[in-house]
């Protein structure tokens, strides 16, 4: 029996993930802070706030990017998922 390629699937709900977890972030910012949403509002040091922990947001999504693509790369050999 052969193994289900369920690798779009997996991509899919990391994609989607990755997009709550950094919309969740910038909600979180502006509320707890009372900005308006439009960030041209924001004074230069909490746009500059925003940047510092949306950057540490971003590494951490690379890194766990970084790991489903090996899980992909091992688990399905010679599939898309071996490009760089």
């Amino acid at each position: 029996m052969t193994k289900q390629d369920d690798s779009a699937r997996l991509a899919h709900e990391f994609l989607r993930a990755r997009s709550k977890a950094s919309g969740d972030q910038f909600e979180n910012f502006y509320r707890s802070r009372n900005l308006d949403m439009d960030e041209r509002y924001w004074t230069a040091a909490q746009r500059a706030e925003f940047k510092q922990e949306a950057g540490e947001l971003t590494a951490d999504w690379k890194v766990k990017q970084e790991e489903l693509l090996a899980k992909l790369r091992a688990e399905y050999p010679g599939g898309e998922w071996t490009r760089d």
